[in-house]
């Protein structure tokens, strides 16, 4: 079980994630480089999302950062999110 103050950090570090997405592809870095950090904070996202223990906290952001990166990514599309995310919205 976790606490309150667990799922904050979870929740923090996932806003994290999709501040990261939201904030696109840095100038500097490469293509590669930056298809790898959408598939791993993707990744991450998608996991997220699965975890049972969220309340009250909004998870809109995590999903709408999914689908910013699987219509953004410069590599094929993961359909992981897609149907996690239709999971989570169709209960």
């Amino acid at each position: 079980m976790n606490t309150p103050e667990q799922i904050a950090q979870h929740y923090s570090a996932a806003l994290d994630s999709v501040a990261l997405i939201n904030a696109g592809q840095p100038e500097r870095m490469t293509d590669e480089d930056w298809a790898d950090c959408l598939q791993r904070n993707r990744d991450h996202l998608v996991i997220m999302l699965a975890k049972p223990y969220w309340t009250t906290e909004d998870l809109t952001p995590l999903q709408g950062a999914i689908v910013f990166a699987n219509k953004t990514s410069p590599t094929e599309k993961s359909t992981t999110g897609w149907w996690l995310l239709r999971l989570r919205w169709t209960g």
